[in-house]
């Protein structure tokens, strides 16, 4: 009975391993050779076997620890661009090896320009006649030129029960100093002689477009060797249901897939991750 379990557990085994392996054998196939050719036991074969899939399974465990989770909250930029240039950004490099989460989008297409940044490391706020002014820590505010003052697209600078109005950030420089403050038809400043390492950071980002038009991927899962996956585009962030688009891969036909131009490699898969590589942009 212990012999009939083991070939089971190898038979799965070795179904599993195959996937990565030149030479795919049967559960049968694999002790035989080991019996024949080393004089093993079948035991000693089942044993041997389980251990070679244990490394196998071990190595490419650590390999997919290594590769980089994509993400959209990364605001990493692609290429090398100029301050206030309107350019199309794609996410993520071509040929690079990424994963994500199902849910999550594997790739984005999106139009805009890269602008000047800051980054407080501290919260600055203060308070008057009932309202709170605040550039908040780790928050970037980032210049619009349109608007020619710095905004906070995560936050509010400017809070007071009942008001809604959006509020710019000033800021100015003098002798390497710096001071910031928040701008509601007059500047109330929150910070002032800041120097940049010590309480800011200086860095760029991409702004998006007014009207920003985005395309992006998002992978939704695995059933068996079918893959699936949501395209979907958006103008100002906000989803056009019409243009958004479900489609599937089937692996057993091979490791290649793609939609709307784009083309990707897949190079593993769970219901739960896939990794992959972007072979070809949006078109």
């Amino acid at each position: 009975m212990k012999i009939s379990i083991n070939l089971l557990l190898l038979a799965t085994i070795l179904s599993i391993s195959n996937i990565v392996s030149s030479e795919p054998k049967t559960a049968l196939e694999a002790i035989q050779e080991l019996v024949s050719s080393e004089g093993k036991t079948t035991l000693e074969a089942i044993k041997e076997s389980e251990q070679e899939y244990q490394e196998i399974s071990d190595n490419r465990r650590d390999y997919l620890d290594t590769i980089e989770l994509f993400s959209l909250n990364e605001d990493s930029l692609q290429g090398n661009y100029t301050l206030y240039e309107e350019v199309t950004d794609n996410r993520p490099v071509l040929d690079k090896a990424v994963k994500v989460y199902s849910g999550d989008a594997m790739l984005q297409q999106r139009t805009g320009m890269v602008v000047p940044c800051f980054v407080p490391k501290e919260t600055w706020s203060k308070s008057y006649l009932g309202a709170t002014f605040i550039i908040m820590k780790n928050k970037k505010i980032c210049f619009d030129p349109k608007l020619s003052l710095y905004m906070a697209s995560s936050y509010e600078p400017y809070q007071s029960a009942g008001s809604d109005f959006k509020a710019g950030i000033e800021v100015k420089e003098k002798k390497g100093k710096y001071k910031f403050g928040v701008n509601t038809r007059g500047i109330t400043w929150v910070k002032k002689k800041a120097i940049e390492g010590e309480d800011f950071d200086s860095i760029v980002s991409f702004l998006s477009a007014p009207e920003n038009f985005q395309r992006s991927i998002e992978y939704s899962g695995r059933s068996g060797s079918i893959l699936s996956f949501i395209y979907s585009e958006s103008i100002n962030d906000f989803s056009r249901p019409a243009s958004t688009r479900e489609f599937s891969m089937d692996l057993d036909e091979g490791s290649e897939g793609g939609y709307k131009g784009v083309i990707f490699e897949v190079i593993e898969a769970s219901n739960f991750e896939i990794v992959y590589k972007i072979k070809r942009q949006f078109q």
